[in-house]
């Protein structure tokens, strides 16, 4: 995030501040993870780039883990805490419990019928943002499977999901 807003050789022509992140299922995880704790130190600092804001400008989610507690993906909560996890793990990895005032703007997608991710994470986590105060909106599909990503089927009303999330980036001043 930080070498984004940089700008670094490469020719990018981002505008720094307008930079969101998408992620889904694991990855939506860990875009979360960078929404609700930018300013978690995870290198050393070695160049300028690391004294600029590794918080996004705002943030797709698609599918999303969410909470290590309770049902959550196993394998996403084994992969980052373990088998046998302390409380204090589990509090911290799970984004609905470390929402802070800083949250960037989010839109979540879910299906209501996904068996990977069950559509709970992303409701436990609109309701967090919410109690903060925070923006966010949420769209929930009858239909659509978990992985859809961008090559979901065109009859479904999930792969709409690109056009709303350039609706609210619209609405949002976030391009």
């Amino acid at each position: 995030m930080r070498l984004i807003r940089a700008g670094r050789s490469g020719g990018w022509t981002a505008d720094p501040q307008r930079v969101l992140v998408l992620g889904g299922s694991a990855g939506g995880h860990l875009a979360g993870s960078l929404c609700m704790r930018p300013n978690d130190r995870i290198y050393p600092m070695a160049e300028s780039a690391d004294h600029l804001s590794a918080r996004p400008d705002g943030a797709i989610l698609l599918y999303p883990v969410v909470t290590m507690a309770g049902a959550t993906n196993g394998g996403s909560r084994r992969s980052l805490i373990g088998d046998n996890p302390t409380d204090a793990q589990i509090t911290a990895y799970s984004l609905d419990k470390i929402v802070a005032s800083t949250t960037p703007p989010m839109i979540l997608f879910h299906s209501v019928h996904d068996r990977t991710v069950p559509v709970d994470q992303s409701l436990t986590l609109f309701g967090a943002v919410r109690a903060a105060q925070g923006a966010i909106d949420m769209h929930l599909f009858d239909e659509g499977s978990h992985g859809v990503g961008l090559r979901g089927d065109p009859a479904q009303p999930f792969a709409d999901w690109p056009t709303i999330a350039r609706k609210w980036q619209v609405r949002s001043g976030l391009v």
